[in-house]
């Protein structure tokens, strides 16, 4: 990686740079690394409520499921955040209500980032 991002610090870089390599290493696909790199870059607060929460999402829903890190752009405004997809080959009729049970659990742990980051569905099959 070792690339340079507008207002980010060589320990931010470093950091966000480790915690992308980490959350590769549970097997979560990154398909926009650069993206994914630049966001957190631009809300270097979010880097470890990130690595937490997709390691608790692996862990919780990891088995049977593809999970996809993405930059998310709403089309109706002009705004991004972090979205971490579970994506299965057969949808469970329980994931939904899972995985907002598991949101309401981590909701409280954004105090006052400007960024935002979830984790959803977009019942889509896994991308290979």
């Amino acid at each position: 990686m070792g690339r340079k991002y507008a207002n980010s610090s060589v320990a931010e870089m470093n950091l966000i740079e480790n915690t992308v390599g980490l959350l590769k290493g549970h097997k979560i696909k990154i398909p926009d690394e650069a993206g994914i790199i630049n966001y957190l870059s631009s809300y270097p607060d979010l880097v470890d409520l990130v690595k937490s929460i997709s390691r608790a999402t692996a862990k919780k829903f990891g088995n049977g499921s593809q999970l996809s890190l993405e930059v998310y752009s709403d089309p109706e405004i002009a705004d991004k955040f972090l979205v971490l997809y579970v994506r299965q080959v057969n949808y469970d009729k329980n994931l939904y209500a899972e995985l907002r049970k598991f949101r309401i659990a981590y909701d409280s742990l954004f105090n006052d980032q400007d960024g935002y980051f979830m984790v959803t569905t977009d019942f889509q099959k896994p991308v290979t």
